[in-house]
């Protein structure tokens, strides 16, 4: 019952914070199959169709393998899973910071009193951590994100969609005169720095210099040359460097060569949130405490790289590399004390995009932009893609040996300790509706926007993201596909009170 919870838990939880668009599955019901993995909506070409296969070659004859097991009994083959305690759960958000996120990223504050009832209603020790999908360290124009390191400095800087700074109307146009979204984005980033009152000024700022920074055609027509100011400047500062003014964000005229001569104003929030740590003696949770550092730290802007490496993020994020390993604790491995050896692991993805993770010999400097991962998926093992499969390896291999589960030199995993590492694992994954382009090919590679989009409304603007699915598919308990009750929609529709429904599963069971 209690990994039931947790599995319903990490569903709901995404659902309340993003979209309506899980269907949650019960890890006693759900055994993977080739067929759960390759139905008709999600491609299949990147899951090794030898991996049941007994005619496969054998693994590494000198790799690390266990005594047998019972391949249904996970602590039977990995004994240091008997540490685990089901009221433990460290929950790891991948978030899409790209460009045409904004849209998207308003569900997090509706949904906020949702978020912190299931908090404050399910009896679980949640340690909560975010990264993103940008895996370019040189991608100057996003001043936070790193590869797979945890992130809690607030980032509010946008990025171009019109949708950052206007809403839609029911055609999906901006509309123009109403700058909103960024007095919303305004008002939590003076909320989450070190002194609210000394940037209340910014709150003050009026709609037509807010225009005059982002509308070309208002600035054109209805601003002076001093009235014009680059967006970013009416944002506390960052500690940024602004890469084409070289000056630092947030202090116009403060001339700077480096992240190093800016200074930022936010406040530090711990990497890792422990939501026991917002519980008093009574065992009452703080919701407001715990909603002023995750509002901050959720907020990761939309200025990441457009090429979406999420899996990749993920594997990084559990690697004894960034982690520490299993003794590091509180270390100074940039993500110590996330992953903790006695809890199971949740990881959410929220992408508005395909997954494109690669080898590196993918050309991202063509004509037809983003349209070059599907072009490369489409080639399969001749493409630069690495398939999914191989993701799903080396994510538990690099979660197991940060556990201190399987050696450290481990490199293989046999097809028991995968099992019995998947099993401690919960994704889910928010996604466009699949529709794989499968006929794009690399002649085709003129222009950008080759690919259908899944969506482009109020809601989000997002196109396929059926490699997020494969990979979720891959463990044994996960999102998409499910078979308890029905409490989702999609990426493309309206956010919208799922906590009702959430109680409804639970009373089901």
């Amino acid at each position: 019952m209690r990994l039931r919870l947790i599995v319903l838990f990490v569903c709901s939880l995404a659902l309340l914070f993003v979209f309506p668009s899980c269907s949650c599955e019960d890890p006693e019901d759900n055994q993977t199959t080739e067929e759960d993995v390759s139905h008709d909506d999600i491609d299949d070409q990147d899951v090794d169709p030898d991996a049941d296969d007994p005619d496969a070659d054998d693994p590494d004859p000198d790799a690390d393998t266990p005594d047998a097991g019972d391949p249904d009994d996970p602590v039977s083959v990995l004994p240091g899973l008997d540490e685990l305690n089901d009221d433990r759960l460290d929950l790891l958000w991948v978030l899409d910071n790209a460009g045409n996120m904004c849209r998207a990223t308003r569900a997090f504050d509706e949904t906020m009193e949702e978020f912190l009832d299931l908090l404050a209603a399910v009896d679980l020790d949640v340690n909560v951590a975010v990264t993103t999908t940008q895996m370019n360290d040189e991608y100057s124009l996003e001043p936070v994100a790193r590869p797979g390191y945890l992130q809690s400095a607030h980032q509010p800087l946008s990025g171009f969609d019109a949708a950052c700074s206007h809403p839609l109307d029911a055609e999906g146009d901006p509309i123009r005169s109403d700058v909103s979204p960024i007095r919303e984005r305004l008002q939590t980033a003076v909320d989450c720095t070190a002194d609210p009152s000394a940037w209340a000024d910014l709150l003050d700022v009026s709609d037509h210099l807010l225009r005059c920074a982002v509308d070309v055609n208002y600035r054109t027509e209805s601003c002076t040359a001093e009235e014009f100011q680059n967006i970013d400047h009416y944002f506390p500062p960052l500690g940024y460097c602004h890469p084409f003014e070289q000056e630092c964000q947030g202090e116009p005229g403060v001339s700077c060569t480096s992240d190093d001569d800016c200074d930022s104003v936010y406040r530090e929030i711990p990497l890792v949130l422990n939501t026991g740590e917002f519980r008093d003696g009574s065992d009452d949770f703080d919701r407001t405490a715990f909603a002023e550092e995750f509002r901050c730290m959720s907020q990761v802007g939309s200025r990441g790289y457009g090429f979406r490496q999420g899996l990749g993020a993920a594997v990084e994020a559990v690697s004894p590399e960034l982690t520490g390993g299993p003794e590091a604790g509180a270390g100074d491995a940039p993500n110590a004390g996330f992953l903790r050896p006695d809890a199971r692991l949740a990881v959410i993805f929220l992408a508005s995009r395909n997954d494109c993770t690669h080898d590196g010999t993918l050309d991202e400097t063509t004509n037809c932009a983003q349209d070059q991962c599907t072009i490369q998926e489409n080639l399969g093992d001749d493409g630069a893609l690495i398939a999914v499969d191989t993701l799903f390896h080396d994510f538990l291999l690099n979660f197991g040996r940060s556990q201190g589960w399987i050696p450290d030199d481990t490199t293989e995993l046999s097809a028991e300790w995968e099992q019995a590492l998947a099993s401690t694992v919960v994704p889910v994954a928010f996604l466009g509706d699949h529709q794989i382009d499968a006929d794009l090919a690399p002649e085709d590679c003129t222009v950008p926007g080759l690919e259908e989009d899944s969506c482009d409304n109020e809601y989000a603007l997002a196109w396929s993201g059926h490699r997020f699915a494969q990979f979720a598919a891959l463990f044994p308990a996960s999102s998409p596909s499910g078979d308890l009750p029905d409490i989702g929609g999609g990426i493309c529709g309206p956010p919208t009170d799922v906590f009702q429904s959430f109680q409804q599963v639970l009373t089901e069971l």
